[in-house]
């Protein structure tokens, strides 16, 4: 996609080489947004349609279950467990379906979100890049641009959450605004992951064994990370 867009590909993890990170067009950025938010249209979508779907055939099976359980505590002849065994099967199928539909709701929520948060990311970036912040840093650029989304998502983070909260929004409603959530969060984390991606490069290159301080510095981002996480 960012290939499409801006023309330039990137390398093996996924980074522009050189300058080309500071050439795109202000367009360029527009078109990477709109791509970002059409992910997260989808999978807003696709949450409304799938997860009241995806209860509704989960609550059935459940009830009917119950009540063929709860027939064949008494007394039934033949032909009605033989009845019952069929029905119970039927409940089993619909409770597959079910499972599977809820599978199919985590997968496509969790392709979406990923492409929205990483759109959102790169056309940010591309946008702080082209007016020369950073040129020259990454460092610096993947900090600036951390700290631009950290900011504009905390802030939709608290509005959100107040949707979520109010009085005149149903379960369903409040189950897609708190995916919409996560999906920001996912964001969040790539920014600074970028970060301190871009540090541990800068750092372990001023080094006598760069590939010795870069394991060390690793380390030390996990060991900083992980307790929090």
């Amino acid at each position: 996609l960012r290939f499409h867009i801006s023309g330039n590909l990137a390398n093996s993890e996924g980074e522009e080489e050189g300058d080309l990170k500071y050439q795109h067009t202000v367009s360029q950025c527009i078109h990477l947004y709109m791509w970002g938010f059409i992910c997260m249209f989808l999978f807003v979508m696709i949450l409304m349609k799938l997860q009241g779907q995806a209860d509704t055939m989960k609550d059935e099976a459940e009830e009917e279950a119950k009540r063929i359980e709860h027939r064949l505590l008494g007394e039934n002849t033949d032909a009605e467990l033989a009845l019952l065994r069929r029905e119970g099967d039927n409940a089993e199928s619909k409770q597959a379906r079910a499972e599977f539909v809820e599978r199919l709701l985590e997968m496509l929520v969790v392709a979406f979100s990923m492409g929205m948060a990483w759109s959102m990311f790169f056309a940010t970036k591309w946008y702080i890049a082209q007016t020369g912040t950073g040129q020259g840093d990454d460092a610096l650029l993947a900090l600036v641009v951390a700290v631009c989304i950290s900011g504009v998502c905390f802030l939709s983070i608290y509005f959100i959450d107040k949707l979520a909260d109010a009085d005149w929004t149903d379960d369903l409603m409040d189950a897609v605004l708190y995916q919409v959530i996560k999906a920001i969060g996912i964001l969040i984390g790539f920014s600074w992951e970028q970060t301190f991606d871009a540090a541990v490069a800068a750092l372990s290159s001023r080094a006598a064994n760069p590939i010795a301080a870069k394991l060390f510095l690793t380390a030390f981002c996990v060991g900083l990370v992980i307790p929090a996480w």
